[in-house]
């Protein structure tokens, strides 16, 4: 049997899209020539230091690397609760690949470490000779490496969407978001002994309502937070040894897909969970 076309089997599918779905999953910039970054995550204080590992996209999409001085990058940054607190504009070298202190970004902004906090969401905008075919737009969801203090080391992990663009010098957030909830399962068993914290961007234009569900054998915990557009939110998970947890993450966002940093007596990791 078929309903306007659709087999009659279809019909829960149809009707759940059309009640989960308020936006599309990501959206198109308003230009053709806007750039694209993700919301990265930046972390400065006294246990954790942040690296960006600088491409020149363009110049590796396009074979045109000898023109790498030419081109620049602007980073904005913007503290947890996504207020804007400035900008950094990166000169192009002669190299394809460059680190970047985040620290020092930081420090040198003038802005007080009290106004800056401990953490927040940056993005990273390349500047292009011209706009790329096929209606495609220059997307930076590059590296991000994370130090802990004493390990002589970093762990990497990489962009999780295209969240943001930058056209001329307006700024639009691209992630939708559903009409209703739904659950994300962390996919990841926490165990211990670590402790865990786990960090949640908000990449829609929404502030987002996210209810956090911790379980292990004995009980179950519920945590609520509440994520301003273009912010971040930390929260910890301590997992004794022998034991371990669950994470579900409740929201309306598309995604709930946070970045994990583990740490125990004497290891350190950083992942997408």
């Amino acid at each position: 049997m078929k309903i306007k076309g659709h087999n009659i089997t279809d019909i829960p599918n149809i009707l759940r899209r059309k009640l989960y779905l308020s936006s599309a999953f990501v959206r198109r910039p308003e230009s053709q020539s806007a750039v694209i970054s993700d919301l990265f995550i930046w972390r400065s204080d006294k246990s954790w230091d942040t690296y960006f590992e600088l491409l020149d996209i363009y110049g590796l999409i396009t074979c045109d690397l000898d023109n790498s001085t030419h081109r620049d990058s602007i980073f904005k940054f913007f503290n947890r609760d996504g207020e804007f607190l400035f900008e950094k504009v990166i000169s192009g070298n002669n190299f394809a690949r460059n680190t970047v202190y985040i620290r020092n970004l930081l420090e040198n902004s003038g802005i007080e470490k009290q106004t800056l906090g401990d953490y927040g969401t940056f993005s990273v905008f390349h500047s292009i000779d011209k706009s790329l075919d096929f209606e495609s737009s220059l997307t930076d969801r590059g590296y991000c490496g994370y130090e802990h203090s004493g390990s002589n080391f970093r762990g990497y992990v990489h962009g999780n969407f295209d969240a943001i663009s930058k056209f001329e010098n307006k700024l639009e957030l691209l992630m939708g978001y559903g009409k209703l909830k739904q659950s994300y399962n962390l996919q990841h068993i926490l165990t211990g002994p670590s402790a865990y914290e786990i960090a949640l961007v908000n990449p829609t234009d929404k502030q987002q309502s996210v209810k956090v569900k911790i379980t292990t054998l004995e009980n179950e915990i519920y945590e609520n937070y509440s994520i301003p557009p273009r912010g971040l939110k930390i929260f910890n998970v301590k997992v004794l040894e022998n034991q371990s947890s669950r994470v579900k993450i409740i929201s309306k966002m598309f995604m709930a897909r946070p970045t994990v940093f583990r740490c125990t007596s004497n290891s350190m990791d950083v992942f997408h969970g």
